[in-house]
């Protein structure tokens, strides 16, 4: 339900020195100001740093960004500062709030044309929408209210643990920033980039509360990096395919019933918070197609591969003297298919529709191999594969404005929630945004949604007791974006 990514200055130091020592000085004194732009985002993002720091700093010493032409230089701290992101997300852990852009119609018709390169997370053929050299820094700030209130639970050996209370809330505000560039060769092949955190999740309980042996905090981490190229063999038509480079990170934390035997008591059974976490990287593929029929009507579709995980990592008790276990688990992040449509009504009126299906049920749960040959652990999930659908409207007011709007309908992981790895229920979106273009080649946008949760029920019996609870949850989500062109 809420997704964590942590940004440090550390990484933009580190980034921009071995950036000058792989010859990024050379680019930025030889490129134009846009050349400059796409190799800072290419650079930076395959090392997840801050991109409007790092670019910032070493573009402006090469002459490339004035800080009279830079109009707002406090975005600087914005991105500069460590950033740690709470966000709201899709079914299961899937973040879909990566485009302040896309957001400003719920994302309708996200896949079907690209506003400006962030587009490119649903579609990457809509980078062809984007002549020249486009930079975009985008911003968003989540703030969720999500909390388990307890009917009835007990530990693993029976005993009612009700009086624990409620899990309290379960996420904080934060700020999350993201970044895209693309970039045409030519008339008919683009380039681009972007970075993203499109799986994630992060819970953290009260302690104590009735609901620990099921989980105290699920941190689930994604982070991906996603290359693309583009062609457009004809005026009405395009299609482009990327790479996906994707890191994953678990830390799923729970309190343990942990036997220990102490002189002159004997078997004594204590609690103690019980961990298992690991990391991987892996690799999957992006594609995309966009048509133009007419010149009222765009279709576009968009398509991200599952990526299979094994991650390497531990298991273990917290302070309770027991050695740590080296540890194999699986993590399927699944495959998706998006359909976008925008059909203009009228010359200034367009509106907008999305279709996207998530297969979901690829994800089984956690299958836990220890290399020292203890029985596996199978912590199971029964997820179904999900649909969700939106639509829009955006109106141009004049030459340098738009307005959108859009209302969006996303499906639950499962009717009943019997597991606290990641809540979830049926949601609904309500967005709206402005844009903004001024005679600088930049692009200004500001985006707002609200997400409203269907109250769902968590019923769980299990090895680690019980919990009857309910889930209750909503969301607001701000985002600004601004997007350089030349």
């Amino acid at each position: 339900m809420f997704s964590s990514t942590v940004l440090r200055n550390d990484h933009v130091s580190r980034a921009l020195r071995r950036g000058a020592k792989s010859g990024f000085a050379a680019c930025c004194r030889d490129a134009s100001v846009a050349q400059r732009c796409f190799i800072a985002a290419l650079l930076c993002s395959l090392r997840r740093c801050s991109l409007l720091m790092a670019f910032h700093i070493e573009c402006c010493a090469r002459g490339a960004l004035s800080m009279s032409q830079f109009r707002f230089p406090w975005l600087l701290a914005a991105f500069g500062v460590v950033a740690a992101s709470n966000s709201v997300q899709a079914s299961g852990f899937y973040i879909r709030e990566s485009s302040t852009s896309a957001m400003a119609t719920s994302f309708a018709g996200a896949s079907a044309r690209g506003l400006d390169p962030s587009h490119l997370f649903f579609n990457p053929a809509t980078i062809v929408d984007n002549p020249g050299t486009n930079y975009t820094l985008d911003v968003r700030a989540f703030f969720p209210d999500a909390k388990i209130d307890v009917n009835s639970a007990t530990d693993p050996q029976s005993v009612d643990v009700s009086e624990r209370g409620n899990s309290g809330g379960l996420a904080d505000m934060a700020v999350a920033p993201g970044q895209f560039s693309s970039y045409a060769l030519s008339d008919s092949v683009f380039v681009g980039i972007g970075s993203s955190a499109p799986f994630g999740l992060n819970i953290e309980s009260n302690d104590p509360w009735a609901g620990e042996f099921q989980f105290v905090q699920t941190d689930i981490r994604s982070y991906s990096v996603n290359p693309v190229i583009a062609f457009r063999p004809k005026p009405w038509a395009a299609f482009a395919v990327g790479l996906n480079a994707q890191q994953v990170k678990v830390d799923l934390r729970r309190t343990e019933i942990v036997p220990t035997f102490i002189p002159p008591f004997g078997l004594v059974f204590n609690e103690a918070v019980g961990f298992l976490k690991g990391d991987d990287i892996a690799f999957g593929f992006t594609a995309g197609l966009l048509l133009q029929p007419t010149d009222k009507l765009r279709i576009g579709f968009g398509y991200r591969s599952e990526v299979n995980h094994t991650l390497d990592g531990e298991l273990g008790v917290e302070g309770a003297g027991t050695p740590k276990e080296s540890v194999k688990f699986d993590v399927t992040t699944p495959q998706s298919v998006s359909l976008g449509v925008e059909k203009k009504v009228s010359p200034k009126v367009a509106l907008l529709g999305e279709v996207q299906w998530t297969e979901w049920s690829v994800f089984k749960g956690l299958v836990v191999k220890f290399d020292s040959g203890l029985p596996t652990q199978v912590r199971p999930q029964d997820w179904r594969d999900v649909w969700f659908v939106a639509g829009g409207v955006r109106i141009t007011v004049n030459d340098q404005t738009e307005i959108s709007a859009g209302v969006s309908f996303d499906q639950s992981i499962s009717d009943v929630s019997a597991n606290t790895l990641s809540p979830d229920s049926d949601r609904i979106g309500v967005g709206f945004g402005i844009t903004r273009r001024t005679r600088d080649n930049a692009t200004w946008r500001f985006s707002y949604e609200h997400i409203f949760l269907e109250d769902a029920p968590i019923d769980i019996a299990n090895k680690s007791g019980t919990l009857a609870a309910d889930f209750e949850a909503s969301a607001d989500v701000v985002g600004f974006s601004v997007t350089f062109h030349r």
